[in-house]
């Protein structure tokens, strides 16, 4: 089970029980912060809390979705361009038979820093750049094949730069103590309706379908904000078709 699950869960738990200690607690308050008028009061304030509570989640899933797509377009990006430079070095022959090892192990090498969980240990920190020096020292050497050599020259520098682009999505998006202050807001929430709402059948289910949501909602943003860790994770399958295609 993974890091994130035990969070969404153990805040499942957590927010379940702030609304029954809020239940519990309004049995034990003075009359005065109980009686209809001081209910309503503070149920319209818990409201307008509520409603900016899931403007925060909305915008903050919409922007760790959107986070998680532009990895997994870089992705696709990155192996469609290695994949087009092995073709253009199969075009060339032979004389490329020396920069295509080069592309195959660049390509391993990306893939095992890109998507670390599928490499039995970490890679060196410098293995990417190592690498690339040696698969841009290889195209170097394809002197007699002219335009061909020029373009695959073309195709690494874009290669590097999607390379770039791509580590750029290697951490969270969403910081723990962003994730941490969000989840003690709910908390609170969820205390405060403990206390004003009626003890009601239909208040209790609702309270804990609400607690779903908002734990199911701190789930899916710290999953899709670090999208090559967890459990929700960019597919690694568009490279590893490509190393098959050059080995």
């Amino acid at each position: 089970m993974s890091d994130t699950t035990i969070f969404a869960l153990s805040l499942f738990a957590f927010l379940l029980a702030a609304g029954g200690i809020g239940t519990a607690a309004s049995i034990f308050l003075p009359q005065l912060f109980v009686a209809p008028k001081a209910r309503t009061i503070a149920r319209d304030g818990l409201q307008l809390f509520a409603v900016l509570a899931v403007l925060t989640l909305g915008t903050s899933l919409v922007a760790a979705h959107r986070s998680f797509d532009d990895a997994e377009d870089h992705v696709n990006t990155l192996a469609s361009e290695i994949g087009t430079l092995g073709h253009d070095l199969s075009r060339i022959g032979p004389p490329a038979a020396s920069a295509r090892a080069a592309l195959q192990n660049y390509a391993e090498v990306v893939t095992r820093n890109v998507f670390p969980g599928n490499a039995g240990s970490a890679p060196p920190a410098d293995s990417t750049q190592k690498a690339q020096a040696a698969l841009a020292s290889a195209l170097r050497q394809l002197t007699d094949a002219g335009a061909a050599a020029a373009h695959a020259q073309a195709m690494l520098y874009s290669i590097t730069e999607t390379r770039e682009a791509l580590a750029e999505h290697a951490g969270a998006t969403a910081s723990f103590w962003q994730i941490s202050t969000f989840s003690l807001w709910l908390i609170a929430l969820f205390a405060g309706f403990g206390v004003t709402l009626r003890h009601t059948l239909a208040a209790a289910v609702l309270h804990v379908l609400g607690a779903a949501a908002a734990a199911g909602g701190i789930f899916l943003i710290a999953e899709l904000s670090n999208p090559f860790h967890g459990v929700i994770t960019v597919s690694d399958q568009p490279l590893l078709v490509v190393l098959r295609a050059l080995s």
